[in-house]
């Protein structure tokens, strides 16, 4: 296994008042570099998909588009030059994921996962909507709570395979889900690895301001200098 890291960080800031959010500082480093030296403790095959073709130190940076797909492909062409055929999706809006959740994705990679994906159990209960509406309002199933997981990244995938899951999406009319869910009815298995709460995705200014003191109380979430 030749093991490389793609970073998704091509968010147009529109609820920041379009400031990047990826480029939000938790003390003196972005969420970009955090998650970069991250990365980097694993692998020096790192490439960051970003909104601005700036130069980036240790990493390769590549164009983001609207378009997620794309951008992931687009951002694989440099791995498999360099001969990577496994790949860590992360977010750079995800700071706090650890080491051990890193290292169990890394290993179920080692143990011939194609495709492994993360999350934490549902702490709420949850519920399926039919949006195809009756006489008597939505068609609601309550599920079990306990076979519902929050997804979260990074996830793992071996590069063909989260090609193969991509270019699915793409033919699809709905490509909202999880790239490992357009797995379900293929040859490959999915692999669900356990999350982490802490390691939630910065999407409102509520969360940079809770992330913010998180980094503050807890510096030892910021690992990988």
């Amino acid at each position: 296994m030749k093991l490389g890291a793609l970073i998704l960080a091509g968010g147009e800031g529109a609820r920041f008042k379009h400031r990047l959010k990826q480029d939000l500082l938790l003390g003196d480093k972005s969420l970009t570099d955090i998650v970069l030296a991250k990365a980097l403790q694993y692998t020096k095959y790192v490439v960051v998909s970003h909104q601005e073709m700036i130069w980036t130190p240790k990493a390769t940076r590549v164009k983001a588009y609207k378009d997620k797909g794309l951008s992931i492909l687009t951002a694989l062409e440099p791995l498999e030059k360099e001969g990577v055929d496994s790949v860590l999706l992360m977010e750079a809006v995800r700071p706090f994921v650890s080491r051990k959740h890193i290292e169990a994705i890394i290993h179920a990679i080692e143990e011939g996962s194609v495709a492994v994906i993360s999350g934490f159990q549902a702490r709420e209960s949850t519920y399926m909507v039919n949006i195809e509406t009756s006489d008597n309002g939505l068609r609601t199933i309550i599920t079990d709570r306990a076979n519902q997981y929050t997804g979260q990244t990074p996830e793992g995938w071996n590069i063909g395979v989260l090609q193969f899951a991509i270019k699915r999406a793409m033919n699809t009319y709905n490509a909202s889900f999880s790239y490992g869910y357009l797995l379900q009815d293929s040859v490959y298995d999915v692999e669900l690895i356990e999350g982490d709460s802490y390691n939630f995705k910065i999407t409102y200014s509520e969360d940079y301001l809770y992330a913010q003191v998180l980094a503050v109380k807890h510096p030892e979430y910021i690992w990988g200098k």
